[in-house]
């Protein structure tokens, strides 16, 4: 009776105090530039930038965080100082209880934003430290992209 006393203790103890961790990541990950028209981010398909229409700049913040997580959540802004696009990004998820059994998912944490209209000119966009360069109007074979591990 009192090893089964004792075992039930130990049980609770060891499951009352499982960690769950939070993530929180700023300003990293891949950041690409797509057309105010694509209704599909295909990071292979043609993009064509036009004056007088806004980028979509869509960030990768994780492509798939290991484990079994929930509370996903992703944002990004973009800020124009003249022809420097700054894009500002975070994702955080939390680690499901680790005690717990699950499938783990792969759930990428993607934040979408849009600069506003921009007129013809050549455009510095930068993530994190990192910078790539849009040309409006242009043509490219696929959306530019830049990474940012900073």
């Amino acid at each position: 009776m009192r090893s089964s006393t004792l075992l039930s203790l130990l049980f609770v103890t060891l499951v009352g105090c499982s960690q769950r961790d939070h993530f929180v990541l700023d300003d990293v990950g891949r950041a690409c530039a797509f057309d105010a028209e694509s209704l599909e981010f295909d990071p292979r398909s043609p993009q064509s930038f036009v004056a007088g229409a806004p980028l979509t700049l869509r960030v990768m913040i994780e492509e798939c965080p290991l484990g079994c997580n929930e509370d996903f959540d992703a944002w990004c802004t973009v800020e124009r100082a003249g022809n420097t696009l700054h894009v500002t990004s975070q994702g955080s998820w939390t680690e499901s209880d680790p005690d717990l059994l699950c499938a783990a998912v792969c759930t990428p944490v993607i934040a979408t934003c849009m600069s506003g209209p921009l007129e013809e000119g050549t455009y510095q966009v930068e993530l994190g430290d990192e910078v790539m360069t849009v040309e409006v109007p242009g043509d490219v074979p696929k959306p530019p992209c830049v990474v940012s591990q900073s």
